[in-house]
């Protein structure tokens, strides 16, 4: 009898490096990472830091060097713990697939951060990829207006900036 194939399958274990400044200080935790077909379960696990750091980390994907906001984790007492479930071609909603994740970054303030890279790749967790993440969505509405457009023959064409002057004068 022959097993039908179950799809992809990938488990990964990744510690967080807690920095300041740059400059590793110690282990902060540490995450799990499971891919099963066309999801991907991650629960992050953060410890040991400040007992006064009762603050939201912003968690970040790690993709070609760059950054890109995914979700919030909240601390309390230097401790805390976030599970989710993401769809594989679109982690978190943003463009980063699975296959082009290199890991992933908890932003605590602007000096600290807990870091969990499985590729070794430079960022800069301080770059501004709100342009990107806007582009993408961007072409999100664009396809799903085509699709609309293709499923219902009319087409609904939002106004631009320009055209919005034309229509209502200023007073």
């Amino acid at each position: 009898m022959i097993k039908e194939d179950k799809g992809v399958y990938d488990k990964k274990f990744v510690y967080l490096d807690y920095l300041e400044r740059g400059k590793k200080i110690k282990n902060g935790g540490f995450y799990k990472w499971e891919i099963k077909g066309d999801t991907c379960r991650i629960m992050i696990h953060v410890r040991g830091l400040y007992p006064t750091d009762t603050i939201y980390g912003e968690i970040l994907l790690v993709s070609g060097g760059f950054t890109y906001p995914a979700d919030h984790i909240s601390l309390h007492l230097g401790c805390g713990e976030y599970l989710a479930v993401w769809n594989t071609g679109s982690l978190a909603g943003t463009e980063v697939g699975v296959d082009k994740c290199d890991g992933l970054i908890i932003k605590l303030s602007e000096n600290r951060l807990l870091k969990g890279l499985w590729n070794q790749v430079p960022f800069d967790v301080n770059a501004d990829t709100t342009t990107v993440t806007l582009d993408q969505q961007t072409k999100n509405i664009a396809t799903n207006m085509e699709q609309e457009k293709d499923q219902s023959g009319i087409m609904i064409t939002p106004i631009s900036e320009k055209e919005h002057e034309k229509v209502i004068p200023e007073k």
